[in-house]
Protein backbone atom coordinates (compact mmCIF):
# COMPACT_ATOMS: atom_id res chain seq x y z
CA UNK A 1 0.00 0.00 0.00
CA UNK A 2 2.53 2.57 0.81
CA UNK A 3 4.51 1.85 -1.96
CA UNK A 4 0.94 2.45 -4.09
CA UNK A 5 0.86 5.74 -2.53
CA UNK A 6 4.47 6.59 -3.19
CA UNK A 7 3.98 5.69 -7.06
CA UNK A 8 0.89 8.17 -6.62
CA UNK A 9 3.22 10.69 -4.93
CA UNK A 10 5.61 10.87 -7.29
CA UNK A 11 3.60 10.32 -10.53
CA UNK A 12 0.32 12.24 -9.58
CA UNK A 13 -0.22 14.12 -12.67
CA UNK A 14 0.51 11.56 -14.80
CA UNK A 15 -1.32 9.26 -12.66
CA UNK A 16 -4.83 11.13 -13.05
CA UNK A 17 -4.10 11.92 -16.29
CA UNK A 18 -3.97 8.56 -17.72
CA UNK A 19 -7.20 7.38 -15.62
CA UNK A 20 -9.02 10.23 -17.03
CA UNK A 21 -8.19 8.94 -20.29
CA UNK A 22 -9.14 5.69 -19.46
CA UNK A 23 -12.38 6.35 -18.00
CA UNK A 24 -13.26 8.29 -21.17
CA UNK A 25 -11.59 5.02 -23.33
CA UNK A 26 -14.44 3.00 -21.50
CA UNK A 27 -17.48 5.24 -21.18
CA UNK A 28 -17.04 5.64 -25.27
CA UNK A 29 -16.85 1.73 -25.71
CA UNK A 30 -19.93 1.24 -23.30
CA UNK A 31 -21.84 3.96 -25.75
CA UNK A 32 -21.12 1.75 -28.52
CA UNK A 33 -22.16 -1.71 -27.00
CA UNK A 34 -25.41 0.35 -25.44
CA UNK A 35 -26.17 1.13 -28.91
CA UNK A 36 -25.40 -2.12 -30.09
CA UNK A 37 -28.28 -3.35 -27.62
CA UNK A 38 -30.70 -0.59 -28.86
CA UNK A 39 -30.51 -1.75 -31.90
CA UNK A 40 -30.65 -5.65 -31.84
CA UNK A 41 -34.15 -5.68 -31.18
CA UNK A 42 -34.94 -4.80 -35.03
CA UNK A 43 -32.79 -7.30 -35.97
CA UNK A 44 -33.74 -7.43 -39.97
CA UNK A 45 -33.41 -3.86 -40.47
CA UNK A 46 -30.46 -4.10 -38.39
CA UNK A 47 -28.42 -6.99 -40.39
CA UNK A 48 -29.35 -5.07 -44.26
CA UNK A 49 -27.84 -1.79 -42.73
CA UNK A 50 -25.29 -3.52 -41.46
CA UNK A 51 -24.20 -5.71 -44.54
CA UNK A 52 -24.46 -2.42 -47.11
CA UNK A 53 -22.47 -0.20 -44.70
CA UNK A 54 -19.76 -3.69 -44.33
CA UNK A 55 -19.54 -3.35 -47.99
CA UNK A 56 -18.77 0.19 -48.22
CA UNK A 57 -16.20 0.23 -45.54
CA UNK A 58 -14.91 -3.12 -47.37
CA UNK A 59 -14.72 -1.52 -50.51
CA UNK A 60 -13.31 2.10 -48.85
CA UNK A 61 -10.59 -0.25 -47.57
CA UNK A 62 -9.29 -1.81 -50.07
CA UNK A 63 -8.83 1.62 -52.10
CA UNK A 64 -6.33 2.63 -49.25
CA UNK A 65 -2.98 2.92 -50.25
CA UNK A 66 -2.35 1.04 -46.70
CA UNK A 67 -0.81 -2.58 -45.58
CA UNK A 68 -2.91 -5.47 -45.96
CA UNK A 69 -1.92 -5.99 -42.62
CA UNK A 70 -3.63 -2.77 -41.55
CA UNK A 71 -6.32 -3.82 -43.92
CA UNK A 72 -6.90 -7.56 -42.00
CA UNK A 73 -6.84 -5.77 -38.86
CA UNK A 74 -9.87 -3.97 -39.12
CA UNK A 75 -11.77 -6.57 -41.50
CA UNK A 76 -11.58 -8.85 -38.21
CA UNK A 77 -12.35 -6.10 -36.24
CA UNK A 78 -15.63 -5.30 -37.84
CA UNK A 79 -16.26 -9.30 -38.12
CA UNK A 80 -15.99 -9.09 -34.09
CA UNK A 81 -18.19 -6.69 -33.56
CA UNK A 82 -20.60 -5.99 -36.21
CA UNK A 83 -21.90 -2.24 -35.05
CA UNK A 84 -19.22 -1.14 -32.84
CA UNK A 85 -16.57 -2.06 -35.35
CA UNK A 86 -17.82 -0.02 -37.42
CA UNK A 87 -18.22 3.19 -34.78
CA UNK A 88 -14.20 2.41 -33.67
CA UNK A 89 -13.42 2.07 -37.43
CA UNK A 90 -15.05 5.83 -38.25
CA UNK A 91 -13.19 7.04 -35.29
CA UNK A 92 -9.88 5.45 -35.18
CA UNK A 93 -9.31 3.16 -38.53
CA UNK A 94 -9.97 5.90 -41.07
CA UNK A 95 -7.26 7.48 -42.87
CA UNK A 96 -9.01 10.99 -42.23
CA UNK A 97 -9.66 11.03 -39.13
CA UNK A 98 -6.35 12.58 -38.33
CA UNK A 99 -6.41 13.77 -41.95
CA UNK A 100 -5.97 17.70 -40.72
CA UNK A 101 -3.76 17.17 -37.55
CA UNK A 102 -1.42 15.35 -39.55
CA UNK A 103 -1.24 18.21 -42.30
CA UNK A 104 -1.15 21.44 -40.22
CA UNK A 105 1.66 19.47 -38.88
CA UNK A 106 3.77 18.39 -42.11
CA UNK A 107 3.14 22.37 -43.02
CA UNK A 108 5.00 23.36 -39.97
CA UNK A 109 8.06 20.59 -40.39
CA UNK A 110 8.38 21.07 -44.21
CA UNK A 111 8.75 25.09 -43.39
CA UNK A 112 11.36 24.59 -40.73
CA UNK A 113 13.22 21.85 -42.80
CA UNK A 114 12.95 24.67 -45.78
CA UNK A 115 15.97 26.10 -44.52
CA UNK A 116 18.18 23.18 -45.21
CA UNK A 117 21.46 23.84 -47.24
CA UNK A 118 21.02 22.00 -50.70
CA UNK A 119 24.19 21.05 -52.75
CA UNK A 120 23.10 18.90 -56.03
CA UNK A 121 26.76 18.84 -56.80
CA UNK A 122 27.00 16.19 -53.80
CA UNK A 123 24.78 13.82 -55.45
CA UNK A 124 26.47 14.15 -58.84
CA UNK A 125 29.58 13.53 -57.47
CA UNK A 126 28.04 9.83 -55.77
CA UNK A 127 26.21 9.05 -59.21
CA UNK A 128 29.65 9.16 -60.55
CA UNK A 129 31.07 7.16 -57.84
CA UNK A 130 28.70 4.81 -57.33
CA UNK A 131 24.93 4.72 -59.00
CA UNK A 132 23.61 2.52 -56.08
CA UNK A 133 24.58 5.56 -53.38
CA UNK A 134 23.71 8.03 -55.66
CA UNK A 135 20.40 6.75 -56.09
CA UNK A 136 19.46 6.79 -52.54
CA UNK A 137 21.32 9.97 -51.75
CA UNK A 138 18.74 11.46 -54.36
CA UNK A 139 15.70 9.71 -52.91
CA UNK A 140 16.74 11.34 -49.70
CA UNK A 141 17.19 14.61 -51.49
CA UNK A 142 13.98 14.60 -52.97
CA UNK A 143 12.36 13.99 -49.99
CA UNK A 144 13.68 17.51 -48.66
CA UNK A 145 16.76 15.91 -46.84
CA UNK A 146 20.04 17.30 -48.60
CA UNK A 147 23.04 15.04 -48.40
CA UNK A 148 26.21 17.06 -46.63
CA UNK A 149 30.07 17.14 -46.77
CA UNK A 150 32.36 18.64 -43.83
CA UNK A 151 31.26 16.09 -41.25
CA UNK A 152 33.26 14.09 -38.98
CA UNK A 153 31.63 11.14 -37.47
CA UNK A 154 31.78 8.53 -34.46
CA UNK A 155 30.03 5.80 -33.96
CA UNK A 156 29.66 4.03 -30.30
CA UNK A 157 29.02 0.37 -30.02
CA UNK A 158 26.96 0.59 -26.44
CA UNK A 159 25.38 3.39 -25.18
CA UNK A 160 27.64 3.99 -21.86
CA UNK A 161 30.44 4.93 -24.05
CA UNK A 162 27.85 7.61 -25.97
CA UNK A 163 26.49 8.73 -22.59
CA UNK A 164 30.12 9.67 -21.58
CA UNK A 165 31.10 11.36 -24.64
CA UNK A 166 27.62 13.30 -24.04
CA UNK A 167 28.97 15.10 -20.24
CA UNK A 168 32.07 15.65 -21.80
CA UNK A 169 30.46 17.85 -24.70
CA UNK A 170 27.63 19.36 -22.18
CA UNK A 171 30.40 21.10 -20.27
CA UNK A 172 31.59 22.92 -23.49
CA UNK A 173 28.23 24.22 -24.23
CA UNK A 174 27.54 28.02 -24.90
CA UNK A 175 25.31 28.95 -26.35
CA UNK A 176 22.31 25.94 -26.98
CA UNK A 177 21.39 22.58 -25.96
CA UNK A 178 18.59 20.59 -27.50
CA UNK A 179 17.59 17.14 -26.44
CA UNK A 180 14.96 14.98 -27.92
CA UNK A 181 13.94 11.52 -26.57
CA UNK A 182 11.52 8.42 -26.56
CA UNK A 183 12.07 8.55 -22.92
CA UNK A 184 13.91 10.02 -20.07
CA UNK A 185 13.78 8.26 -16.55
CA UNK A 186 14.00 9.50 -13.30
CA UNK A 187 17.68 7.99 -12.20
CA UNK A 188 21.59 8.45 -11.47
CA UNK A 189 21.92 8.84 -15.82
CA UNK A 190 19.20 11.42 -15.99
CA UNK A 191 20.69 13.19 -12.58
CA UNK A 192 24.23 13.38 -13.74
CA UNK A 193 22.78 15.25 -17.03
CA UNK A 194 19.88 17.32 -15.28
CA UNK A 195 22.65 18.74 -12.69
CA UNK A 196 25.21 19.74 -16.02
CA UNK A 197 21.67 21.37 -17.47
CA UNK A 198 20.92 23.59 -14.88
CA UNK A 199 24.77 24.33 -14.50
CA UNK A 200 24.22 25.86 -17.97
CA UNK A 201 20.92 27.81 -17.89
CA UNK A 202 22.52 29.68 -15.05
CA UNK A 203 25.24 31.39 -17.37
CA UNK A 204 22.51 32.14 -20.14
CA UNK A 205 22.23 28.70 -22.22
CA UNK A 206 19.78 27.90 -24.18
CA UNK A 207 18.02 24.56 -23.26
CA UNK A 208 15.01 23.07 -24.85
CA UNK A 209 13.86 19.19 -24.30
CA UNK A 210 11.23 17.38 -25.90
CA UNK A 211 9.96 14.14 -24.52
CA UNK A 212 7.33 11.68 -25.30
CA UNK A 213 4.37 11.85 -23.14
CA UNK A 214 3.30 8.63 -23.36
CA UNK A 215 6.92 7.03 -23.78
CA UNK A 216 8.08 8.87 -20.82
CA UNK A 217 4.80 8.04 -18.38
CA UNK A 218 5.65 7.36 -15.02
CA UNK A 219 9.31 7.34 -15.89
CA UNK A 220 9.91 11.00 -15.44
CA UNK A 221 7.98 12.57 -12.08
CA UNK A 222 5.83 15.50 -12.04
CA UNK A 223 8.32 17.31 -9.82
CA UNK A 224 11.02 16.71 -12.17
CA UNK A 225 9.51 18.26 -15.07
CA UNK A 226 8.43 21.35 -12.98
CA UNK A 227 12.22 21.21 -11.29
CA UNK A 228 13.36 22.02 -14.70
CA UNK A 229 11.14 24.40 -15.71
CA UNK A 230 11.96 26.66 -12.61
CA UNK A 231 15.44 26.50 -13.26
CA UNK A 232 15.01 28.29 -16.64
CA UNK A 233 14.49 25.21 -19.35
CA UNK A 234 11.99 25.06 -21.68
CA UNK A 235 10.18 21.52 -22.06
CA UNK A 236 7.45 20.24 -24.70
CA UNK A 237 5.72 16.83 -23.81
CA UNK A 238 5.10 15.52 -27.06
CA UNK A 239 1.60 14.82 -27.89
CA UNK A 240 -0.15 14.71 -24.90
CA UNK A 241 -1.94 11.53 -24.15
CA UNK A 242 -5.14 13.61 -23.55
CA UNK A 243 -4.73 15.51 -27.48
CA UNK A 244 -8.14 14.22 -28.78
CA UNK A 245 -7.52 11.12 -26.48
CA UNK A 246 -11.62 10.23 -28.35
CA UNK A 247 -9.59 9.52 -31.34
CA UNK A 248 -6.34 8.27 -30.12
CA UNK A 249 -4.18 10.32 -31.42
CA UNK A 250 -1.69 9.66 -28.62
CA UNK A 251 -0.71 6.58 -30.84
CA UNK A 252 1.78 9.01 -32.78
CA UNK A 253 4.52 9.05 -30.56
CA UNK A 254 7.46 11.28 -30.92
CA UNK A 255 10.36 7.83 -30.98
CA UNK A 256 13.72 10.50 -32.05
CA UNK A 257 16.50 10.73 -29.93
CA UNK A 258 18.44 13.67 -30.62
CA UNK A 259 21.35 15.62 -28.67
CA UNK A 260 22.57 19.16 -30.42
CA UNK A 261 25.17 20.92 -28.61
CA UNK A 262 25.57 24.71 -29.89
CA UNK A 263 24.87 23.77 -33.57
CA UNK A 264 28.21 22.06 -34.11
CA UNK A 265 27.97 18.75 -32.00
CA UNK A 266 24.78 16.31 -32.76
CA UNK A 267 24.09 12.71 -31.31
CA UNK A 268 21.67 10.39 -32.91
CA UNK A 269 20.49 6.88 -32.64
CA UNK A 270 18.77 4.98 -29.63
CA UNK A 271 20.22 7.23 -26.89
CA UNK A 272 18.30 6.73 -24.11
CA UNK A 273 18.81 8.68 -20.21
CA UNK A 274 18.12 5.83 -18.25
CA UNK A 275 20.20 3.50 -15.98
CA UNK A 276 19.09 0.51 -18.17
CA UNK A 277 20.20 2.54 -21.47
CA UNK A 278 24.07 3.52 -19.86
CA UNK A 279 23.84 -0.12 -17.86
CA UNK A 280 24.47 1.18 -14.77
CA UNK A 281 21.26 -0.74 -13.09
CA UNK A 282 22.81 -3.98 -11.94
CA UNK A 283 18.70 -5.40 -11.68
CA UNK A 284 18.39 -4.86 -14.92
CA UNK A 285 19.20 -6.64 -18.32
CA UNK A 286 22.60 -5.38 -19.91
CA UNK A 287 21.67 -2.83 -23.59
CA UNK A 288 22.97 -2.83 -26.51
CA UNK A 289 22.29 0.43 -27.79
CA UNK A 290 24.09 2.46 -30.84
CA UNK A 291 24.42 5.60 -31.24
CA UNK A 292 26.41 8.12 -34.03
CA UNK A 293 28.39 11.63 -33.02
CA UNK A 294 28.67 13.86 -35.96
CA UNK A 295 30.69 17.38 -36.35
CA UNK A 296 30.15 19.90 -38.82
CA UNK A 297 27.84 21.06 -41.62
CA UNK A 298 25.18 18.08 -41.12
CA UNK A 299 24.57 18.85 -37.49
CA UNK A 300 22.59 21.74 -39.33
CA UNK A 301 19.87 19.51 -40.72
CA UNK A 302 19.94 17.47 -37.61
CA UNK A 303 19.19 20.76 -35.65
CA UNK A 304 16.10 21.15 -38.23
CA UNK A 305 14.63 18.06 -37.03
CA UNK A 306 14.65 18.98 -34.06
CA UNK A 307 13.41 22.47 -34.59
CA UNK A 308 10.48 20.88 -36.48
CA UNK A 309 9.26 18.94 -33.94
CA UNK A 310 9.39 21.85 -31.60
CA UNK A 311 7.50 24.27 -34.43
CA UNK A 312 3.94 21.76 -34.23
CA UNK A 313 3.93 22.56 -30.53
CA UNK A 314 5.61 26.72 -29.88
CA UNK A 315 5.76 27.99 -33.47
CA UNK A 316 8.96 29.00 -36.10
CA UNK A 317 11.51 30.75 -34.40
CA UNK A 318 14.71 32.64 -35.77
CA UNK A 319 16.03 29.37 -37.23
CA UNK A 320 19.39 30.93 -38.52
CA UNK A 321 21.05 31.30 -34.99
CA UNK A 322 21.21 27.74 -34.81
CA UNK A 323 23.67 26.97 -37.55
CA UNK A 324 27.04 25.39 -37.14
CA UNK A 325 30.60 27.70 -36.40
CA UNK A 326 32.50 25.17 -36.40
CA UNK A 327 34.36 24.64 -40.21
CA UNK A 328 35.61 21.06 -41.10
CA UNK A 329 36.81 20.09 -44.29
CA UNK A 330 36.48 16.47 -45.37
CA UNK A 331 34.93 14.34 -48.46
CA UNK A 332 32.66 12.52 -46.02
CA UNK A 333 28.88 12.33 -46.80
CA UNK A 334 26.21 12.48 -44.33
CA UNK A 335 22.78 12.38 -44.83
CA UNK A 336 20.30 12.99 -41.84
CA UNK A 337 16.92 12.64 -42.50
CA UNK A 338 13.48 12.41 -40.54
CA UNK A 339 10.35 10.59 -41.09
CA UNK A 340 6.64 10.89 -39.22
CA UNK A 341 2.86 10.09 -39.96
CA UNK A 342 2.37 13.90 -40.69
CA UNK A 343 4.25 12.73 -44.38
CA UNK A 344 2.19 10.27 -45.56
CA UNK A 345 1.83 8.49 -47.86
CA UNK A 346 5.57 8.65 -48.09
CA UNK A 347 7.49 6.89 -45.50
CA UNK A 348 11.06 7.69 -45.84
CA UNK A 349 12.28 5.17 -43.13
CA UNK A 350 10.99 2.09 -44.59
CA UNK A 351 12.01 3.62 -48.26
CA UNK A 352 15.59 3.55 -46.95
CA UNK A 353 15.63 0.40 -45.82
CA UNK A 354 13.75 -0.90 -49.12
CA UNK A 355 16.53 1.01 -51.13
CA UNK A 356 19.55 -0.90 -48.53
CA UNK A 357 17.92 -3.93 -49.29
CA UNK A 358 17.87 -3.59 -53.65
CA UNK A 359 20.88 -2.26 -53.87
CA UNK A 360 23.10 -4.41 -51.68
CA UNK A 361 25.55 -6.03 -53.81
CA UNK A 362 26.83 -9.36 -51.74
CA UNK A 363 25.37 -8.37 -47.93
CA UNK A 364 23.03 -6.36 -46.02
CA UNK A 365 23.01 -6.83 -42.47
CA UNK A 366 20.29 -5.34 -39.56
CA UNK A 367 20.10 -5.27 -36.09
CA UNK A 368 16.54 -4.40 -34.88
CA UNK A 369 14.79 -4.11 -31.17
CA UNK A 370 11.43 -5.76 -33.34
CA UNK A 371 11.03 -7.52 -36.40
CA UNK A 372 7.31 -7.02 -37.19
CA UNK A 373 7.41 -6.89 -41.28
CA UNK A 374 5.04 -5.78 -43.78
CA UNK A 375 4.73 -7.74 -46.59
CA UNK A 376 6.83 -5.34 -49.00
CA UNK A 377 9.51 -5.39 -46.85
CA UNK A 378 9.75 -8.99 -46.02
CA UNK A 379 9.81 -9.90 -49.46
CA UNK A 380 12.15 -7.95 -50.54
CA UNK A 381 14.89 -9.31 -47.56
CA UNK A 382 13.72 -12.66 -49.24
CA UNK A 383 14.16 -11.91 -52.63
CA UNK A 384 17.70 -10.65 -51.71
CA UNK A 385 18.38 -13.92 -50.16
CA UNK A 386 17.21 -15.86 -53.01
CA UNK A 387 19.63 -13.21 -55.47
CA UNK A 388 22.41 -14.74 -53.14
CA UNK A 389 22.90 -11.53 -51.05
CA UNK A 390 24.01 -12.21 -47.44
CA UNK A 391 21.32 -11.21 -45.05
CA UNK A 392 21.78 -11.19 -41.43
CA UNK A 393 19.26 -9.83 -38.83
CA UNK A 394 20.33 -9.34 -35.23
CA UNK A 395 17.33 -9.35 -33.15
CA UNK A 396 16.60 -9.57 -28.98
CA UNK A 397 16.98 -12.85 -27.29
CA UNK A 398 15.80 -11.77 -24.45
CA UNK A 399 13.31 -8.75 -24.30
CA UNK A 400 11.54 -5.56 -22.33
CA UNK A 401 8.22 -6.39 -24.17
CA UNK A 402 7.04 -10.54 -24.01
CA UNK A 403 4.18 -9.74 -26.35
CA UNK A 404 6.80 -8.13 -28.88
CA UNK A 405 9.49 -11.08 -28.61
CA UNK A 406 6.10 -12.97 -29.53
CA UNK A 407 5.24 -11.33 -32.29
CA UNK A 408 9.06 -10.96 -33.50
CA UNK A 409 9.62 -14.32 -33.31
CA UNK A 410 5.98 -15.34 -35.39
CA UNK A 411 8.08 -13.57 -38.65
CA UNK A 412 10.75 -15.91 -38.78
CA UNK A 413 9.29 -18.50 -40.60
CA UNK A 414 9.08 -17.40 -44.16
CA UNK A 415 12.20 -15.40 -43.85
CA UNK A 416 14.43 -18.23 -42.61
CA UNK A 417 12.97 -20.91 -45.10
CA UNK A 418 14.52 -18.50 -47.98
CA UNK A 419 17.70 -17.81 -46.91
CA UNK A 420 17.44 -14.76 -44.22
CA UNK A 421 19.97 -15.82 -41.47
CA UNK A 422 18.15 -14.28 -37.96
CA UNK A 423 20.38 -14.36 -34.93
CA UNK A 424 19.00 -13.79 -31.35
CA UNK A 425 21.34 -12.10 -29.36
CA UNK A 426 21.32 -13.74 -25.66
CA UNK A 427 23.65 -11.42 -23.86
CA UNK A 428 21.37 -8.72 -23.27
CA UNK A 429 18.90 -6.24 -24.47
CA UNK A 430 18.83 -5.71 -28.38
CA UNK A 431 18.65 -1.76 -28.67
CA UNK A 432 20.83 -1.04 -31.61
CA UNK A 433 18.79 -0.25 -34.84
CA UNK A 434 21.22 -0.06 -37.34
CA UNK A 435 21.89 -1.16 -41.31
CA UNK A 436 25.14 -1.73 -43.00
CA UNK A 437 25.58 -3.37 -46.60
CA UNK A 438 28.40 -3.35 -48.90
CA UNK A 439 28.62 0.44 -49.50
CA UNK A 440 26.66 2.44 -46.87
CA UNK A 441 25.21 2.34 -43.47
CA UNK A 442 22.36 4.00 -41.32
CA UNK A 443 22.53 4.80 -37.59
CA UNK A 444 18.92 5.92 -36.33
CA UNK A 445 15.83 5.13 -34.40
CA UNK A 446 13.94 3.04 -36.73
CA UNK A 447 13.15 -0.30 -36.01
CA UNK A 448 11.96 -2.88 -38.20
CA UNK A 449 8.35 -2.84 -37.67
CA UNK A 450 4.97 -1.29 -38.45
CA UNK A 451 5.39 1.27 -35.37
CA UNK A 452 8.61 2.88 -36.87
CA UNK A 453 7.73 2.34 -40.66
CA UNK A 454 3.88 3.71 -40.41
CA UNK A 455 2.92 5.38 -36.84
CA UNK A 456 6.39 6.83 -35.29
CA UNK A 457 8.48 10.37 -35.38
CA UNK A 458 11.47 8.63 -36.33
CA UNK A 459 15.42 9.87 -37.69
CA UNK A 460 18.79 8.84 -38.64
CA UNK A 461 22.09 9.40 -40.54
CA UNK A 462 22.42 7.35 -43.72
CA UNK A 463 26.16 7.57 -44.50
CA UNK A 464 28.17 6.19 -47.28
CA UNK A 465 32.06 7.09 -45.96
CA UNK A 466 34.08 4.20 -46.12
CA UNK A 467 35.79 4.11 -42.92
CA UNK A 468 32.02 4.31 -40.88
CA UNK A 469 30.40 1.49 -42.84
CA UNK A 470 33.88 -0.45 -41.98
CA UNK A 471 33.22 0.57 -38.37
CA UNK A 472 29.79 -0.69 -38.50
CA UNK A 473 30.37 -3.85 -39.91
CA UNK A 474 32.80 -4.53 -37.32
CA UNK A 475 30.98 -3.76 -34.74
CA UNK A 476 28.23 -6.40 -36.45
CA UNK A 477 30.89 -9.22 -36.59
CA UNK A 478 31.60 -8.33 -32.83
CA UNK A 479 28.08 -8.96 -31.62
CA UNK A 480 27.21 -11.86 -33.74
CA UNK A 481 29.61 -13.41 -31.20
CA UNK A 482 27.37 -12.85 -28.56
CA UNK A 483 24.22 -14.32 -30.72
CA UNK A 484 22.73 -17.78 -31.15
CA UNK A 485 21.92 -18.04 -35.02
CA UNK A 486 17.97 -19.64 -35.54
CA UNK A 487 17.33 -22.68 -37.74
CA UNK A 488 14.20 -23.11 -39.83
CA UNK A 489 13.64 -26.21 -38.35
CA UNK A 490 13.60 -25.69 -34.60
CA UNK A 491 10.94 -22.51 -35.42
CA UNK A 492 8.32 -24.89 -37.09
CA UNK A 493 8.67 -27.08 -33.88
CA UNK A 494 8.28 -24.69 -31.06
CA UNK A 495 5.34 -25.03 -29.14
CA UNK A 496 1.76 -25.57 -30.22
CA UNK A 497 0.60 -22.97 -27.28
CA UNK A 498 2.78 -20.69 -28.39
CA UNK A 499 2.30 -20.88 -31.93
CA UNK A 500 -1.67 -20.28 -31.51
CA UNK A 501 -0.66 -17.03 -29.35
CA UNK A 502 1.45 -16.10 -32.26
CA UNK A 503 -1.44 -16.52 -35.09
CA UNK A 504 -3.70 -14.45 -32.77
CA UNK A 505 -1.15 -11.30 -32.38
CA UNK A 506 -0.53 -11.92 -35.89
CA UNK A 507 -4.17 -10.22 -36.35
CA UNK A 508 -3.11 -6.75 -34.55
CA UNK A 509 0.50 -6.52 -35.16
CA UNK A 510 0.40 -2.81 -36.97
CA UNK A 511 -1.19 -1.67 -33.65
CA UNK A 512 1.41 -3.18 -31.35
Amino acid sequence: MNRFRNFIKKYYKSFFRFLLIAILIIIQIALMFALYYVLKHNVVIVYVAIEILSFIVILELMGEDRNSAHKIYWMCILFALPIVGHIMFDLWGKDSAHEKEHKKMNEVISSVNSHQIVNKEYIYELYKENRSKGKISSYLHKRGYPMYKNTEMKYFHVGEAAFEDIKIELMKAEKFIFMSFFTIEDGKAWDDIKSQLYEKAKNGVEIKIIFDDAGSAFKISDHTIEELKKNGIEVLRFNSIENKAHKLFMNYRDHQRIIIIDGNISYIGGVTIADSWVNINENKMRYKGVALKCIGDAVYSITLIFLGMWATSYGEMDIEKYKPTVRIRNNNYCQPFADGPSNYPADVARDLYIHMINEADSFIYFMTSYLILDDTVRDMLVLAARSGVDVRIIVPGVTDRKIMKLVTESNYGHLLENGVKIYECNSGFMHAKMCVNDYSAFVGTVNMDFRSFFINYECGVWTCDIKMVAELMRDYVDTLSECEELSFENWKNRPRSKKIKQSILQLIKTHL
